[in-house]
């Protein structure tokens, strides 16, 4: 009987022995599981990041040619469609540009215009662009003279540009009626610059020249005292008399003197 309480006790030891080796088993699979995932999940952060910051570089190259496409374009709207064809469509561009603003338009001058979206019972907007930014310009400058007509034109903006201006339109107002003066240009609010113009006259005035400490003294004694300049030495007769009277004979003459 005691024989087999003993095996039992050695079984019983065994078990938990083995129980043990159980769960570190269990835990270092676990340990190494967990530090697997964590390596490959901080890999894939890394990855992560580096492709985020890719998109979002590639994002402004995108949006910097997107302002370059553009920079050229204008949107006129209000055109109606009674064009036919292509060559119609820069008639009508042109004619409206040089009656409604007066400037002379050359077709050169204009490399594309299409109106945009499908046809539908509205009338379509009209870009057009044009071969140089100047004369983009000059119409966006004068583009006051659309009003009272039924025409008018706008800068060609990207979509998230529009989104943007929209929504700095509030913020745009606030800002105007507490008295500054800003504006709003691309995606941003820009603050004008105001000049003194009583300042900026002074600036332009010649600066009067220094005066010696006599000639202020009598300055302050009354404007109607006039000082006489000391009359200025003519350095080259100066130069020719030193030169004729300081002869050999002379200046030996002038030494044997002085050592007399």
């Amino acid at each position: 009987m005691e024989g087999i309480m003993e095996i039992l006790k050695i079984i019983q030891n065994d078990l938990s022995s083995h129980k043990q080796e159980m769960r570190n088993m269990e835990q270092n699979i676990t340990q190494s599981i967990n530090s697997n995932i964590n390596e490959k999940f901080t890999q894939l952060e890394a990855k992560t990041a580096e492709l985020e910051s890719k998109i979002i570089k590639q994002q402004e190259t995108i949006d910097i040619l997107e302002k370059q496409v553009r920079k050229k374009n204008i949107v006129l709207f209000g055109i109606e469609e009674t064009e036919h064809s292509y060559s119609g469509l820069v008639t009508l561009v042109i004619d409206i540009v040089a009656k409604n603003m007066n400037i002379d338009c050359h077709r050169g001058e204009i490399e594309e215009v299409r109106r945009l979206g499908r046809k539908s019972d509205k009338i379509r907007p009209v870009i057009v662009t044009f071969t140089n930014v100047g004369r983009k310009i000059d119409i966006i400058r004068n583009k006051k003279s659309l009003e009272g007509s039924h025409v008018y034109a706008k800068e060609d903006y990207p979509p998230k540009v529009l989104e943007k201006r929209k929504q700095l339109q509030e913020e745009l107002n606030r800002e105007r009626e507490a008295g500054k003066k800003v504006v709003l240009r691309y995606d941003k609010i820009v603050e004008l610059k105001t000049y003194d113009v009583e300042l900026g006259n002074t600036r332009k005035q010649k600066r009067p020249l220094p005066l010696s400490p006599e000639m202020s003294s009598n300055a302050d004694e009354g404007p109607s005292r006039i000082v006489k300049q000391v009359p200025k030495k003519n350095k080259s007769a100066s130069i020719a008399s030193y030169l004729c009277n300081n002869t050999p004979a002379n200046t030996s003459k002038i030494y044997n003197q002085k050592n007399f």
